[in-house]
């Protein structure tokens, strides 16, 4: 890999803070880090950058995008008790990450190299969720868990750059598709994502995950292989899932947490979040357009307000992803947002790279009950799945990631040609050299 591409892999670890072994990164200490990581970036991509005035991407709702985040922060010293440097600080990680993706643009990193960064991500984080499950309750990566949490039949643990596998699951899917070499390799990349996806133990991601890679099998797939897929899939689905552990614990918890809310005579707790983030919470007729701002819960009067009111009434902005954005960035921020990752769906795409636009669905879907485009780590898989989407042509053209067996027939045709093609330039020549050496005697 290039020297450009370990930047972005170590721009992505130090997100995470480089797994934190033994807990001795502080969230000052870790957010430090990314932002130098950043900042080494900007300095590295300059250095032969890539020309992006004939690449197509939405810039222009990209621009205005990253002009509305800046504008919250002057939103929020305008309509609420909270300075101008109170609001900067928390809003920065949004900016930075989000204004990532221009600098990854323009950084000339190939389709393979990236290919490669989350297969090595993914591998390591594996290996991170496997030693804190061994060791728990001391988790020797990560932040510490408080309690066992067993809810959901099994210990749910965090798994690190889970939308990662996701993105690789479908990778994988696509690469057996279209019949590329190595189908080995790329049914165990299918199954650890698989399991890693399962073991993430949240519901949206797994019904998203397996929903859509459903649809993209079928889709590609021949009537007969169609049919064996679906019958699979349905006792699968309705005859061994009902039976699992798992399964049982998570239907007893939403038949619990919806027997305590009619007992309480309230709403869903996401509802009530979605309602005060859109309606309630919102200050004037501008915050819906604009939106509020980033809330500064550490030190200003209207963050620590608006912390105690979410979490007396357990509203979290984290629960609600399109709606906390619609109330810290405002309507036309969500509407731009969409709008690029429409702009990713729609570029036209070569049958290597359909798993792209099931990831870019997903991201959309699965931002409804959970934020990745609200927090850090996984606002950089966002802005690394754009990059994939939008970089220029001439860098996935450099080493395909992957052959199809269509083009390694296609490929040993054209040698045999050439071969044959030589021969007889050979021959051609032997005779025309005999033909003269009989002229002249």
């Amino acid at each position: 890999m290039s020297k450009k591409a370990y930047i972005l892999l170590f721009t992505l670890l130090s997100v995470v803070y480089f797994f934190n072994p033994l807990q001795m990164v502080s969230e000052a200490v870790g957010k430090s880090m990314f932002f130098l990581m950043c900042i080494i970036s900007v300095f590295a991509y300059a250095r032969d950058c890539v020309s992006l005035r004939d690449v197509q991407y939405p810039r222009v709702s990209y621009l205005l995008l990253m002009l509305l985040m800046f504008t919250s922060t002057i939103v929020a010293s305008a309509f609420h008790d909270q300075t101008w440097l109170e609001t900067l600080y928390p809003t920065m990680p949004f900016i930075i990450s989000y204004g990532y993706f221009f600098f990854l643009m323009r950084s000339g990193i190939t389709e393979r190299e990236v290919i490669r960064i989350i297969l090595m991500l993914c591998a390591m984080a594996t290996c991170v969720y496997l030693v804190n499950i061994y060791t728990f309750p001391n988790t020797l990566f990560g932040s510490l868990v408080d309690e066992e949490d067993l809810s959901r039949g099994y210990l749910r643990l965090p798994v690190p750059f889970i939308h990662f596998f996701v993105l690789l699951f479908l990778y994988s899917i696509n690469a057996l598709i279209v019949a590329a070499p190595k189908k080995k390799f790329w049914y165990l990349v299918v199954g650890v994502s698989a399991f890693m996806i399962i073991a993430s133990l949240t519901r949206q991601v797994m019904g998203l995950a397996f929903g859509l890679g459903l649809i993209f099998v079928l889709e590609r797939v021949s009537f007969v292989k169609k049919m064996l897929t679906i019958g699979v899939a349905a006792v699968i689905v309705f005859g061994v899932i009902p039976q699992t552990k798992m399964y049982k614990s998570m239907v007893e918890l939403a038949e619990e947490t919806e027997k305590m809310n009619n007992t309480n005579r309230q709403e869903d707790t996401r509802i009530q979040a979605a309602k005060y983030f859109v309606m309630d919470g919102q200050t004037n007729d501008v915050t819906p357009v604009i939106g509020n701002g980033q809330p500064n819960t550490g030190t200003s009067p209207w963050g620590k307000v608006f912390l105690n009111e979410t979490e007396y009434k357990l509203m979290f902005i984290h629960d609600v992803g399109w709606c906390g954005f619609f109330y810290l960035f405002g309507g036309v921020a969500v509407l731009l947002l969409l709008y690029i990752f429409f702009s990713a769906y729609r570029r036209p795409k070569s049958p290597n790279e359909k798993y792209q636009n099931y990831f870019m669905v997903y991201l959309v879907l699965v931002s409804i009950a959970s934020a990745p485009i609200l927090i850090l780590p996984e606002i950089m898989v966002i802005v690394v799945g754009w990059y994939l989407a939008f970089m220029p042509d001439e860098l996935r053209n450099d080493g395909k990631h992957y052959i199809t067996a269509r083009e390694n027939v296609e490929a040993e045709d054209d040698v045999h040609q050439d071969d044959e093609a030589d021969q007889s330039l050979k021959e051609n020549s032997q005779e025309k050299i005999e033909a003269d050496l009989a002229e002249l005697i």
